[in-house]
């Protein structure tokens, strides 16, 4: 199906030593870098356009005859492995041919969609009786290489502008899923066309909402205009590039047309279009945005000495000429007499390169394939080639052969393919060179191939990992950048990524005060759960012991974690409560002095010493009045009592108050009992005859 020319002295030529230097042909592709194909066994291919896909594989969209009895032009998509081989996994042995026996088809544009499915651009005759009358349309063919029934009529859409021929040249597709065409369509009856975009919903319907039932048309007039490229701008308009004869002379243009299709955007250019200004005829054929909004076109233009350069040319976003651009807003490259610019690519790293022929006429140099590479400032590559241009020729058994480049596109590793077309015995064959680029978009030192984004300087293979930010700056997916202990827990789920032995999956270690297992709920430090950690907490196993907690005497535990606070001495008298008759009473203990004939045993012998004198005798022959009393009380002696000599006030616990000598009064004595608080307290009389013992009660 396909076939490789090789030439010593062609290969000599292009080759530059062994350095990849960018623009020289890629030895591993093909044949030395070369492909020639023959597909469309029953006739000529005519390619027009491709997509290189992540895993490196080439769609080619093309047309030519499949079918000798039809003897007509059909659509096919090819897939080609990166070495240039059919794709037998894709189509009929990596071929897809759409046959039409209408008449003859042309192929313009190919995109592929998320899904990895293909629109594929262009026109196709509508009536076998009539071949001038040709329409728009779109393909959609799914990535194993079959028509997608479930878009347009068996996954086909055809559009028509009018009667005659309509021409979709290039679409895009935007964040829903909807699809705009660009292109342009003839006025019956004449040479003159007319500028036309058609808007479509994903399923291939008419998006009606675009324009007037999804079709907008401008420049419906007496001039030759046609669309050959289109983008989403920024501000979600569109811009297409094309070009247009107003006045006898083709004139490279820029529409910016709103959204809806409604009409032009009369904030650009001058009413929302831009004519430029070259000396003679131009064309356009390429259309970019750069990020900054400002704009670049691509095309060729005629020269001073009847030929064609290549030209480029800067705008801002607005529509003005970017004069700090190149010289004075565009730049233009000559490898020949004739150069003709088909396609243009705005690479990662702002450099333009533009694709085409050059030649210098049928007995002049052979047509070949012309690349030329321009920098992000508007100057000619050196980088590229030899001065920013690349000539290819393609080896043939004719005199004098033509080759010339109808698209270009990026592999992932940065290499350029370009395709198009060679003249060999039999009629044209796709033709496909592959060159060497490096591709340092950032400017980091590292070329797309070592880079894991070169769109950012700051991450390449010798920056320093930072962790947790989501990012592999080192471009090494074994430097950990979200688990640097390595447990099998980002840092999201870890709370302590340092640490491989902390971690959700790890057990957790009482009183060691660590989260070892990142749950705050499973108890290291407080397992009774009494708001005191272990630390604090004398027992940690049982809730009612705590600091806070009262101290329950004579349990045998410290409840309050206290051990100041006492538990069996309340009175604090050196004797526990088993051994202390009155744990209350400090003056009641088993080494207390018993007080003879109060009632009470201080000693904790089990009874009250009893004098021999008889108490009651005693105790009548005194009286304190006032009982109750508020404050003081007098205590008065009776004619026979014997004489106080010391008089002891007790409360009714036992303790001693207070000790008076009695010796300095007479047989009336006043006591200050309102010193003392409300209760009841004891008096004890110590006499020559023994002790006599009253009560009384402050109120």
């Amino acid at each position: 199906m396909y076939k490789i020319f090789t030439s010593v002295l062609f290969t000599l030529f292009l080759s530059v030593s062994a350095f990849a230097q960018d623009g020289t042909l890629d030895p591993t592709f093909a044949d030395a870098g070369i492909l020639i194909g023959d597909y469309a066994q029953a006739g000529a291919d005519l390619p027009n356009d491709l997509v290189v896909q992540a895993d490196g594989k080439i769609v080619v969209a093309m047309n030519g005859r499949f079918d000798e009895v039809s003897n007509t032009n059909d659509l096919a998509l090819l897939r080609l492995n990166e070495d240039g081989t059919l794709d037998p996994t894709f189509g009929d042995a990596g071929i897809f041919v759409n046959v039409d026996t209408m008449g003859s088809d042309l192929a313009y544009s190919l995109l592929q969609l998320e899904d990895g499915s293909f629109l594929f651009i262009g026109s196709m005759t509508s009536d076998s009786e009539n071949p001038d009358d040709v329409q728009m349309a779109v393909l959609k063919v799914s990535n194993d290489g079959v028509l997608d029934t479930d878009f347009g009529t068996d996954g086909i859409v055809q559009i028509s502008i009018a009667e005659g021929q309509d021409y979709a040249r290039d679409a895009v597709v935007d964040a829903d899923g909807k699809i705009y065409l660009a292109g342009f369509s003839y006025v019956s009856g004449f040479s003159n066309r007319r500028n036309v975009m058609v808007g479509l919903n994903a399923d291939g319907s008419l998006n009606t909402e675009f324009g007037a039932d999804g079709i907008f048309i401008w420049n419906d007039n007496e001039t030759v205009n046609e669309l050959h490229h289109i983008i989403i701008a920024q501000d979600g308009n569109f811009l297409v590039n094309g070009y247009s004869k107003p006045a006898g002379t083709d004139r490279m243009t820029i529409y910016k047309v709103l959204a809806d299709g409604s009409g032009l955007d009369t904030t650009f250019g001058t009413d929302g279009e831009v004519l430029t200004t070259f000396d003679g005829n131009a064309n356009g054929n390429g259309i970019f945005q750069r990020p900054n909004g400002d704009l670049v076109v691509a095309g060729h233009t005629s020269n001073a000495e009847g030929g064609l350069n290549f030209v480029a040319a800067a705008y801002t976003a607005d529509g003005a000429v970017d004069t700090d651009w190149g010289t004075n807003g565009s730049v233009q490259a000559m490898p020949d007499l004739l150069n003709f610019s088909y396609d243009a690519m705005l690479q990662p790293d702002g450099k333009l390169l533009i694709t085409g022929e050059a030649g210098a006429g049928f007995f002049g140099d052979p047509r070949r394939f012309a690349t030329a590479r321009f920098t992000a400032d508007g100057e000619l590559d050196a980088t590229w080639g030899e001065a920013g241009i690349v000539q290819t020729p393609f080896p043939s058994e004719f005199f004098n052969p033509f080759s010339f480049a109808e698209a270009v596109a990026m592999q992932p590793d940065g290499k350029i393919l370009v395709l198009g077309k060679s003249a060999q015995p039999g009629g044209n064959q796709l033709a496909m060179a592959r060159y060497n680029n490096v591709l340092d978009a950032d400017g980091d030192g590292f070329d797309v191939t070592e880079d894991c984004d070169d769109d950012n300087a700051a991450i390449n293979p010798d920056a320093t990992e930072i962790p947790y930010n989501g990012i592999d700056d080192d471009c090494n997916e074994m430097t950990p950048d979200d688990d640097i202990d390595g447990d099998g827990f980002v840092n999201d789920e870890d709370c302590d990524d340092n640490n491989a032995d902390i971690n959700p999956d790890a057990t957790e270690i009482v009183y060691d005060g660590i989260d070892n297992d990142c749950n705050a709920a499973t108890l290291d430090d407080d397992l009774d759960e009494d708001g005191f950690a272990n630390a604090e907490d004398c027992d940690d196993d049982n809730a009612a012991i705590n600091p806070d907690a009262t101290e329950i005497p004579y349990n045998g535990i410290d409840d309050d974690c206290n051990e100041m606070t006492p538990d069996d001495d309340i009175d604090n008298d050196g004797f526990v409560n088993d051994e202390d008759c009155d744990d209350n009473d400090a003056a009641i203990n088993p080494d207390a002095v018993e007080i003879a004939n109060n009632g009470i045993d201080e000693d904790c012998d089990g009874e009250d010493l009893i004098s021999s004198v008889d108490e009651s005798f005693l105790a009548a022959q005194f009286e304190i009045s006032p009982n109750p009393t508020d404050g003081s009380v007098l205590l008065t002696s009776g004619e026979n009592a014997p004489t106080v000599l010391e008089i002891r006030v007790f409360d009714y616990t036992g303790k001693l108050l207070e000790v008076i000598d009695s010796q300095a009064f007479g047989n009336q004595i006043s006591l200050d009992l309102g010193k003392y608080a409300t209760g009841t307290y004891m008096i004890s009389l110590l006499t020559e005859e023994g002790n006599a013992v009253k009560r009384i009660i402050r109120r």
